[in-house]
């Protein structure tokens, strides 16, 4: 497995949630939103678990070592691997989610085919990005060469977004949005809204047909 950007980094990136607290309940109440009940649920590029303990979700998996041993500690079944070449079987849960993961794939197409194939029909993939549009996105698009974890990535627009889990197989796309204030200046956790074109970060839910 190939080391990553964050495998040196993984107490500046954890760290970002202490000092941004509000804004990270934010994100928390916005990807609550979309979740449906469900009972085996997978986090792809689980990080250090900072939304898959809370939110419920046991089972995660990153490409980066030193993530998925902090994940662990945080009490998730953390798995190495990458999201192009899932190491699990078809139909092996209700819900998979990624939270500001798409911006680092190298293949987004066959990361939401992985997806699409590993989910139950009628399970749901729940996609938490920065739009690239949007006041935070268009700062962090702009200071991309300054950063420790932006300097390759692409960002996306929800309407991108979209079309890339249409394309996979995935149904009924909605949006929320949250994050209306540069993240340090949120004093309080945000209710998430209906869409997106005012939030920052957006969160997709895409569902697999059911068979019949």
């Amino acid at each position: 497995m190939r080391k990553t950007v964050y495998d040196d980094h993984v107490s500046h990136y954890d760290a970002w949630f202490e000092a941004n607290w509000p804004a990270y309940q934010s994100e928390l109440r916005a990807l609550e939103a979309l979740i449906p009940p469900f009972e085996r649920g997978l986090e792809i590029g689980v990080g250090t678990a900072r939304f898959a303990a809370p939110l419920g979700v046991k089972a995660g998996l990153d490409p980066s070592h030193p993530m998925i041993k902090m994940a662990i500690k945080r009490e998730i079944d953390g798995v190495m691997g990458i999201a192009e070449k899932l190491p699990f079987k078809d139909s092996s849960y209700d819900i998979c989610i990624m939270v500001t993961v798409i911006f680092l794939l190298s293949d987004v197409k066959a990361a939401f085919k992985e997806a699409h194939r590993i989910l139950k029909p009628g399970g749901s993939l729940i996609i938490g990005f920065v739009d690239k549009e949007s006041r935070l996105g268009t700062l962090y698009e702009g200071r991309k060469n300054e950063s420790t974890f932006y300097k390759a990535v692409h960002f996306f627009t929800p309407k991108e977004v979209c079309a890339e889990m249409v394309t996979a197989g995935f149904e009924d796309v909605v949006f929320v949005q949250t994050i209306f204030d540069r993240p340090e200046e949120i004093k309080s956790p945000e209710s998430p809204k209906k869409g997106y074109g005012k939030g920052s970060f957006v969160v997709a839910r895409g569902t697999k047909a059911k068979e019949g």
